[in-house]
Parts: C-alpha cells; sequence; structure tokens
C-alpha cells in the first residue's frame, strides 16, 4: 500500500489517515498512534516525491520501496521499541527493517509492476 503514493499525492493522506485508525484501535496505544502514523506519513511523502521527481527513471520505484524500509527502522524500531519500550536498539531497527524490506521491495515491488502493467489502463481511467 505504501507505493500508491506512486499514483498521486492524495493516497498520502489516505494511507496516513488509514495508518492512524488502524493504530487507535492496536495494542501499542498513544505512542503507536504518533510514531506510527507520523513513519507512515513521512515514508509514503517520500514515496510520492520519489515518484515525482524520478519516474521513468532506471530504478525510481526499488528506491520508492526503500524509504517505508529506512523511516520504519528509525521510528518504530530506534525510537519506539527502544526508545518507549527499551528493547535493543540494533535488533529493533534491524528486524523492523528487514520486515518492511520484505513485505514492500521484495514482495510489494513485483507485484506494483505486475497490476501497474496489467491494469494501467483501468487505473488510469479509475484515477483520471
Amino acid at each position: 500500500m505504501t507505493l500508491l503514493p506512486l499514483f498521486g499525492k492524495e493516497y498520502i493522506l489516505s494511507l496516513t489517515i488509514g495508518c492512524f485508525l488502524a493504530n487507535v484501535i492496536g495494542p501499542y496505544g498513544v505512542p503507536d498512534i504518533i510514531l506510527g502514523t507520523l513513519a507512515t506519513f513521512i515514508s509514503v511523502y517520500l514515496v510520492y516525491l520519489t515518484g515525482k521527481y524520478m519516474k521513468g527513471k532506471k530504478g525510481y520505484l526499488i528506491i520508492a520501496s526503500l524509504w517505508p524500509t529506512i523511516v520504519n527502522a528509525i521510528i518504530i524500531g530506534g525510537v519506539m521499541l527502544h526508545g518507549l519500550f527499551k528493547l535493543p536498539l540494533i535488533l529493533s531497527i534491524l528486524q523492523v527493517g528487514f520486515g518492511q524490506f520484505v513485505v514492500i521491495t521484495i514482495i510489494g515491488v513485483p507485484l506494483f509492476k505486475f497490476l501497474n502493467n496489467k491494469y494501467s489502463k483501468l487505473l488510469k481511467d479509475i484515477l483520471s
């Protein structure tokens, strides 16, 4: 989902609100509501900017997919898990970063390419 801002900036707000609502009912309370929502906003904004300024250039999709990995590793792993819950810093950053990398870059990028190639005309009609 964090790659959706490559289609348009309206997904920045949608994903941020969706994250906020999910974190409101989540088990980690206020820290996750604030930090998780902030991490999502920063991630999807950077994905949008990457698409805006690099779209069509080789490797832009991989670069866009790395922003959520980096941002979440730092904010969720470093600030929330280490700073608030006192878990080991390096382990927290690596675990969050690895999970994000697998889901977004390894699984999400090929899925994004497949869906974009197969349904690009439909997506353009819907988003127009």
